[in-house]
């Protein structure tokens, strides 16, 4: 069985009776792996939805470290955020709508990617890197292309972790696209 540290939070600072809720909930509540019941994983999918004819050809919306954009790889951060806890990505999805322009000219490949750089709020290019076999290529609009998935095997991350989608084009696509990423955490 689980034990915890409570102490008597006498006086008048909150931190006392901070830290016994705080102990409660990890060493007591959470501490389920060695008891009857099952260990509990959250399921949570950041969603984002954007029109690919909004950008110019040759953006980076993250400046790189010392100043400028990369113009040469003509990339796109679809998304960016820090993970708040440890997390297992479990896949990545793209849908496609509203198409003007896609076909084996003008494709958008999305990659997913992650960092541990944390020196600084800019992450430099050279920073991120692939999660492998993570990616999509929307470069035609038959049925089985208009929404892709891919899974990514559990790939775990640790907290304070970056992850984004980074998108790449090749030509002039255009369409509005909705992308998906669905993490798996104990505890969430």
């Amino acid at each position: 069985m689980s034990s915890t540290t409570i102490v008597d939070p006498s006086g008048s600072s909150p931190i006392p009776a901070y830290n016994n809720d705080k102990n409660l909930v990890q060493d007591v509540l959470l501490n389920v792996e060695s008891t009857n019941l099952a260990e509990s994983d959250g399921i949570f999918k950041i969603n984002w939805v954007f029109d690919t004819n909004g950008w110019p050809d040759t953006v980076n919306t993250q400046s790189l470290s010392g100043g400028g954009t990369d113009t040469t790889n003509a990339s796109l951060n679809v998304c960016r955020f820090q993970l708040p806890f440890d997390a297992k990505l479990l896949e990545i999805s793209a849908a496609v709508s509203r198409v003007t322009t896609i076909d084996g000219a003008n494709t958008l490949n999305l990659f997913a990617q992650e960092s541990a750089y944390t020196t600084a709020a800019t992450i430099p290019e050279s920073q991120w890197s692939d999660i492998a076999g993570v990616t999509l290529t929307m470069n035609s609009t038959t049925a089985a292309n208009l929404f892709k998935s891919q899974t990514a095997n559990s790939y775990t991350m640790s907290k304070d972790d970056s992850f984004r989608i980074k998108l790449t084009r090749t030509g002039s696509p255009n369409a509005t696209i909705q992308v998906q990423a669905l993490f798996k955490a104990g505890h969430v």
